[in-house]
């Protein structure tokens, strides 16, 4: 007798385990698989476009910071049009646009670099069977360099917010990656900061 109350728990947990089993991770990007940008970067990315537009740091840096949400929800669709307003608002000369453009290319591709125990772990998760998807706020030039750097060879389903014309936590995100997956909410797991705007 004193099994049986062992054995319907059992049974319980393992239809639990079943019906909610892991088959997707999907996760965030900066915080997560690559490191945020912290202050000192940022300042340097400051200088460097203020050097290439010929304008001055305050400027560049203000622009930037308003501009965060116009580059990540969709109303800039390519590094061309991210550069080009970049340049109008800092009031630089149209013709700086091109170099603007190379810059964001150059430190887009540097802030994609992932650790090597980022590596280990994706590993580790496909060898298991689960299936990883990629879901951040992301403006086109990261869009743009992901598919040259060695992390996006382990996601085939990857959504970005400036490709959704959404942020997060725009519920839209989450139901297209988990659309483009085919695996209900309650067998994925979410792998982020928390922060809406990561």
């Amino acid at each position: 007798m004193p099994t049986a109350p062992r054995a319907r728990n059992d049974r319980v947990d393992r239809t639990h385990a079943v019906e909610y089993e892991c088959e997707a991770v999907i996760f965030d990007l900066f915080g997560t698989l690559v490191v945020a940008p912290n202050d000192a970067e940022r300042d340097s990315a400051v200088r460097e476009f203020a050097a290439t537009m010929e304008v001055d740091t305050a400027i560049v840096n203000s622009v930037l910071s308003s501009s965060w949400r116009a580059r990540h929800d969709g109303q800039l669709q390519s590094v061309g049009e991210v550069a080009a307003y970049l340049v109008s608002r800092c009031g630089a000369a149209g013709a700086r646009a091109k170099d603007v453009e190379t810059t964001l290319r150059r430190l887009a591709f540097a802030r994609l670099r992932a650790d090597r125990s980022v590596y280990v772990a994706l590993d580790t998760l496909r060898r298991s069977g689960i299936r990883l998807a990629l879901l951040s706020d992301a403006s086109p030039d990261i869009a743009e360099c992901w598919g040259r750097t060695p992390l996006a060879s382990y996601f085939p389903t990857t959504v970005f917010s400036c490709e959704e014309c959404a942020i997060k936590p725009d519920p839209r995100l989450f139901t297209r990656v988990l659309e483009q997956l085919g695996v209900p909410t309650h067998n994925s797991v979410y792998c982020g900061t928390g922060a809406a705007t990561s």
